[in-house]
C-alpha cells in the first residue's frame, strides 16, 4: 500500500481523542461543565480534573 492511500485512512480512524480537562475554578463552573459536555458529545473520552470548590489564585503569595 502506497503512503498517499493511508492517509484518508488514517484520517478515518482518528475520531475521538483522549482529553484532559482541568480547571481551577472548580467543576461546578459553568463553561468547565458546558465544555465537558461538548466534547462528551463528541465523542471524546474526557476526563475533568478540578477542585470541589474555587481555588483561582490560591497559589499566590499574597504577603507583602
Amino acid at each position: 500500500m502506497r503512503a498517499y492511500t493511508l492517509v484518508p485512512l488514517a484520517a478515518i480512524a482518528v475520531q475521538a481523542v483522549r482529553i484532559l480537562q482541568g480547571n481551577d475554578d472548580g467543576w461546578a463552573e459553568l463553561y468547565v461543565r458546558s465544555l465537558n459536555e461538548v466534547l462528551n458529545s463528541a465523542g471524546h473520552d474526557v476526563v475533568l480534573s478540578a477542585p470541589a470548590e474555587n481555588q483561582s489564585g490560591k497559589g499566590k503569595d499574597t504577603q507583602p
